[in-house]
């Protein structure tokens, strides 16, 4: 913290000295006026310069210690947040499976707040997890379809649901019969269709076909803003790729 102060002095001494002569500028000129106006007796022999100097170099030598502290203190923080990212991400390194699974939750996060997706949250994004993708370009693109798999499928089950709710029967397209059988290896897991995923949908297709006493039962227009909502994921998760 010492040496970072001693650089911040470096820097902005320029700046402390001005503010000081403004200040004691400021201050001898409201001394001045107080002694001109003699609204005060005690001003009568009081001596403009020498007090808004005193006073000027005493409230500026207060602000630029409080700036240069202040100043010190969030380089040091920042310094040691720094430090512990490099530390988590050298830790990453070292475990592939991790760092994956953290860039997954950083993807997850902006699909679904599409508006945080930002030049510069994407390049952050990129600079944060780039011991993903040693052979730049190529890894990104099999990593984007990866996940775009794995949205289309969730996509395809929705569909599936508003379809069970027209026809008035459980539909299961082949395009979700495919979903279910692909590998999970890209996510950790066994299937990428997971069973908690699967069994969620059942249910969601159960309460279509018959609504559970004392809930709201789902209407056509959910079911359509659950596709739609899907498909806004995955056209950010587009963006996030291009």
């Amino acid at each position: 913290m010492l040496q970072n102060l001693e650089q911040i002095v470096k820097t902005i001494w320029p700046f402390m000295i001005l503010h000081a002569a403004v200040s004691v500028l400021i201050f001898s000129a409201m001394f001045y006026a107080l002694k001109r106006a003699q609204i005060f007796p005690s001003t009568a022999g009081l001596k403009p310069l020498k007090a808004g100097t005193v006073v000027g170099l005493a409230i500026s030598l207060f602000y630029s210690s409080d700036l240069m502290i202040k100043n010190a203190q969030s380089q040091a923080m920042s310094q040691a947040i720094a430090e512990q990212q490099q530390a988590a991400n050298a830790a990453n390194q070292a475990n592939p499976l991790a760092l994956r699974a953290d860039f997954l939750k950083a993807i997850d996060f902006l699909t679904n707040n599409p508006d945080q997706l930002t030049l510069q949250s994407k390049a952050k994004l990129y600079e944060q997890f780039g011991g993903l993708f040693p052979n730049g370009i190529a890894d990104v693109r099999a990593y984007y379809d990866q996940l775009k798999v794995a949205f289309t499928c969730q996509l395809s089950m929705y569909e599936d649901g508003l379809q069970t709710f027209r026809k008035k029967k459980i539909v299961r397209s082949e395009q979700t019969a495919k979903c279910e059988g692909l590998p999970g290896t890209f996510f950790n897991r066994e299937r990428l269709i997971g069973p908690e995923m699967l069994q969620a949908h059942s249910l969601l297709k159960e309460r279509i076909l018959k609504p559970v006493p004392g809930d709201k039962a789902l209407s056509e227009a959910d079911l359509k803003l659950m596709i739609e909502q899907q498909q806004k994921k995955m056209a950010t998760l587009e963006r996030i790729f291009q």
